[in-house]
């Protein structure tokens, strides 16, 4: 035992202390950014709630851009999302003109990616008033919204 013992240990606490060494030395973490752990609220336009993928494609084959969610075996749709309260009731009035029945429901979201999307979106409903421009912002934005669907 004697004559194994020893060089084993040696070699068992050598490896440890070099391998403590590397990783000091080579810190994983240094340089990267964590994601923030704050929410933002966002409201979601939700057009219809289906018990089916049969039956959701049915009753949203006039829409020509929506994404949609399946929860709890229920396909959630939704036709617009914002962040701005102002830009809520802007979408609000587009709707009425439209006569969609729509129910605007929060959700929240951590994803910085999907907030900063939204954001922009946002900046450009802002500056516009006209339906057919306010319809075409929201398109391009539950277009890029459907990447992170998937």
């Amino acid at each position: 035992m004697k004559k194994y013992g020893y060089p084993i240990l040696l070699a068992i606490l050598i490896g440890f202390l070099l391998g403590n060494f590397m990783i000091k030395r080579y810190d994983l973490y240094d340089g990267i950014t964590f994601a923030s752990n704050s929410t933002e609220k966002i409201y979601f336009f939700q057009y219809g709630v289906y018990s089916s993928i049969e039956s959701m494609e049915k009753n949203t084959s006039s829409l020509t851009h929506y994404i949609y969610q399946e929860k709890e075996d229920r396909y959630y749709v939704y036709i617009a999302l914002t962040k701005n309260e102002r830009n809520v009731e802007k979408l609000k009035g587009l709707f009425q003109d439209l006569k969609y029945n729509i129910y605007v429901k929060e959700i929240h979201i951590t994803d910085d990616k999907q907030i900063e999307l939204i954001e922009k979106y946002d900046q450009l409903l802002n500056q516009v008033e006209d339906n057919a421009a306010i319809q075409a912002i929201v398109n391009q934005l539950l277009e890029k919204y459907k990447e992170f669907m998937s």
